[in-house]
């Protein structure tokens, strides 16, 4: 099979997870709901059940909500904020993490149902992979990348090896509007034709020595609920859609 074949088979394969995304659960299947969407749509996935939907235990995120709602924990020792969640459901790394935590929460609960969230928790991984595989597929690996997105970079670098992102000393500059090594940055990246990626959480420092820059791509944001995973080939295929015009347009 060549590549586009395999890429084909890729896409069916998510087209496939997106019928099961809205396949029945079994009838005694229990039901969560969290007070992040993101958290929501990997439980809506791995339950096989609309997050809230029904009577639902509460899925906290750290100690303060959990003693403020009830319920349990989402990582038995760990605390997390909105904003790591945030950045784990962009982060192919980091996102199976949720998704077994939620399984171990469901398993717990609905113990005769075990086999059925290990299916649906592995089954939510081959989803990930397939999409990042597209990622692979859609972005050249002869263009290079600087990464200056506030969230979504990490799901670009999963795809695509030449990649870089500033060391974090570099961000805080920024923050504290000390941007002249952002300047030179921008400026030496503008010369070797280097393609910016930056996203909805761009530093607005950042974004303010961007005004000009042509080869520049605002990745759009990922879906929550059933288009998840087609969400995120969508970026991938967004990125390559702006490349081919810079290409085409020899920008």
């Amino acid at each position: 099979m060549n590549r586009y074949g395999k890429l084909l088979k890729k896409i069916y394969f998510l087209l496939a997870v997106s019928l099961l995304l809205v396949q029945a659960a079994p009838a005694s299947a229990a039901r969560f709901v969290s007070s992040s969407p993101y958290v929501n749509t990997v439980i809506s996935f791995i339950s096989g059940t609309k997050a809230g939907k029904g009577r639902a235990a509460f899925v906290a995120l750290n100690e303060k909500e959990l003693r403020r709602r009830g319920g349990v924990r989402l990582f038995k020792d760990t605390d997390v904020s909105q904003d790591e969640i945030l950045r784990s459901y962009y982060d192919p790394a980091r996102i199976p993490y949720v998704a077994h935590a939620v399984m171990r929460i469901a398993s717990t609960a609905d113990n005769a149902n075990y086999k059925y969230y290990q299916r649906r928790l592995a089954e939510f991984q081959a989803a990930l992979d397939s999409a990042v595989d597209i990622g692979r597929y859609c972005l050249p690996g002869d263009v290079a990348f600087l990464d200056l997105t506030g969230i979504e970079g990490a799901l670009i670098s999963s795809a695509h090896d030449a990649t870089v992102r500033p060391d974090k000393s570099e961000w805080k500059r920024w923050e504290s509007d000390d941007t002249e090594s952002l300047k030179k940055l921008v400026e030496m990246s503008e010369q070797k034709g280097t393609v910016i990626l930056v996203d909805g959480w761009t530093l607005p420092q950042v974004n303010a020595c961007l005004v000009n820059y042509k080869k520049k791509i605002y990745l759009p944001r990922a879906e929550t609920g059933e288009n998840y995973f087609n969400s995120l080939m969508s970026i991938y295929r967004y990125a390559a859609k702006r490349l081919k015009y810079f290409k085409d347009t020899n920008k």
